[in-house]
């Protein structure tokens, strides 16, 4: 969902999550990929299409 431009409001809404959470989440999934913004998830992960 960030990848495709989602932001952390709209993921949380979308998983009946905070906003919040899912920021803290996306912010451990961006340390483990060596990233630092929702801008550079394309690069590093591949689309469905």
């Amino acid at each position: 969902m960030s990848r495709d431009g989602l932001s952390d409001p709209e993921i949380g809404a979308r998983l009946f999550i905070s906003a919040r959470t899912a920021q803290y989440h996306l912010r451990k999934v961006f340390a483990k990929l060596g990233i630092t913004s929702h801008g550079r998830l394309h690069r590093v992960l591949p689309s469905d299409g």
